[in-house]
């Protein structure tokens, strides 16, 4: 404990003398390197911030307890409740601009699946984004069900189909409610 304090004070106090990196701080000030930024860091050692010190506590031996574990403690846990399939993440390559990979997918929809939103490298790139977002070959497809009606596998399954005569389809994660609950993560500008 105390030796991260005395880590998190010399950071704290490198902080307050404006020392930063160019991804953070204030602009009117020159950045630093990770390098630069390091060795400031360390040359700080000892030293403590004036706003906000960490407490020196003492060092203490560590016991490592081992535990039993009746369940895995990272798999969520939940009521029984209704498990109902609302659409599905499609990841596909494409060199096509995103309004482009739009179009073809909207062909596939019928009248079960809506195109919700296109991302990029974790970034909405349809129907809102910038033209100026860098782009790689590999977009994930969000579709999910026309009047949140649920889907069955073998809808999933024929819109891959559908998709494919278009697309190389790197993976699909599909998007599950648990009762009144989304089971996914939404999408950027969702």
């Amino acid at each position: 404990m105390e030796h991260a304090a005395v880590i998190e004070n010399a950071l704290l106090h490198t902080l307050e003398q404006g020392v930063h990196t160019g991804d953070f701080g204030d602009r009117s000030v020159a950045p630093v390197d990770t390098t630069g930024f390091a060795d400031a860091i360390v040359s700080n050692l000892g030293k403590t911030p004036a706003h906000n010190p960490r407490p020196l506590l003492p060092n203490k031996p560590v016991t490592q307890t081992v535990f039993r574990l009746e369940k895995n403690p990272v798999i969520m846990s939940r009521e029984e409740q209704d498990e109902v399939i609302v659409g599905v993440d499609m990841f596909i390559e494409s060199f096509a601009q995103p309004a482009a990979v739009a179009e073809k997918c909207l062909r596939h929809t019928l009248d079960l699946f809506k195109l919700v939103t296109i991302s990029n490298r974790g970034t909405q790139v349809w129907p809102k984004g910038s033209i100026f977002t860098n782009l790689v070959n590999q977009y994930r497809c969000r579709f999910e069900s026309v009047a949140d009606q649920p889907l069955t596998q073998t809808d999933i399954l024929e819109l891959y189909r559908r998709l494919m005569q278009d697309f190389k389809i790197c993976s699909t994660e599909i998007l599950n409610m648990w009762g009144d609950k989304k089971a996914y993560s939404l999408a950027q500008g969702q």
